[in-house]
């Protein structure tokens, strides 16, 4: 497969045997019984992942090619969703960020189950909760007893009122609607919620939120949010970033008018779309930090 990582298009190719990889990782994976081990090896044997940089006029690609074999392939946890139905739970208005999963969860358990057993009492250590108590209510397919595995959150930017709202929505199974009240209490954002037969909607500001006639409309370039396993946007474009007192390394989001990323069984894509489409985005980011150090240095006392 060399020769064809190779003849793809860009300015940087990178190409990772993920069996290579996992055989040089030091990891609980290490910890496994001897005929899990062999499982995972035989899945991940012959399975890349070709990566290109393509750096053009006024935009910046990375996409990453999945080429795995049929054993991983059954085992990938992405559902696609050409119609964005997540977009009908996510409130209304014109968001500038926005982060979208679509996930099988029954194969998200199979692979911790099998291969990362101790995930589960992880998460609920971080989340305050008691380990045996989670099991007790979902075992070991707890994750798809509770939900769906559609959930996603965008971010608006309110310039009239200098504030921010945030939309969320998390598809829930009965059990995760019966629980979802007890956890309320340990979320630190300040949520509006509504309930509805698929799951939870939650609103910081109502002027957001779902509203008959009302919908999402995403700004130009983002469209492909909710369409995949995973998608995320950033709209920066007609912002005031001079205001946001952003920090040195993220000086390059001034000349940004929007980035989108998507992941699916197939690849993942992020994508950089510059304000200045007229010249090649590595050298505008090339340009932004010399001028940066350039500045700095000329602040030094000699």
């Amino acid at each position: 497969k060399i020769d064809e990582i190779l003849s793809q298009k860009g300015d940087i190719l990178i190409g990772t045997n993920l069996n290579s990889l996992y055989m040089t990782s030091n990891t609980d994976l290490g910890d496994l019984p001897t005929e899990r081990k062999k499982e995972l090896e035989a899945m991940l044997k012959d399975s890349y992942i070709q990566t290109a940089f393509l750096f053009e006029k006024g935009s910046a690609t990375i996409e990453s090619k999945h080429m795995f074999n049929e054993d991983l392939k059954k085992r990938l946890i992405f559902i696609a969703d050409n119609k964005a139905d997540i977009l009908t739970n996510l409130g209304n208005g014109m968001p500038n960020a926005g982060l979208s999963l679509n996930l099988d969860l029954e194969k998200l358990e199979n692979l911790i189950n099998d291969y990362s057993p101790k995930t589960i009492d992880k998460l609920a250590t971080a989340m305050n909760i008691d380990p045996m108590m989670m099991k007790l209510v979902g075992g070991n397919n707890l994750l798809s007893t509770l939900s769906d595995g559609k959930m996603g959150g965008l971010f608006f930017m309110d310039q009239e009122n200098y504030g921010f709202g945030i939309n969320a929505y998390l598809g829930l199974k009965d059990m995760g609607k019966n629980l979802f009240p007890f956890v309320e209490p340990k979320i630190k954002v300040e949520f509006t919620y509504d309930y509805i037969q698929s799951g939870v909607r939650a609103y910081t500001l109502q002027n957001f939120a779902n509203v008959p006639n009302g919908k999402i409309k995403l700004p130009n370039g983002c469209e492909v949010f909710g369409t995949k396993g995973l998608t995320a946007f950033l709209f920066l474009k007609d912002l005031p970033m001079d205001e946001f007192g952003l920090s040195d390394q993220y000086a390059i989001l001034n000349t940004v008018d929007y980035l989108t990323f998507e992941l699916d069984e197939n690849g993942s894509k992020l994508y950089i779309k510059a304000k200045n489409e007229k010249i090649n985005f590595l050298e505008q980011a090339f340009d932004v930090y010399l001028e940066l150090a350039m500045s700095k240095m000329g602040g030094m006392a000699i």
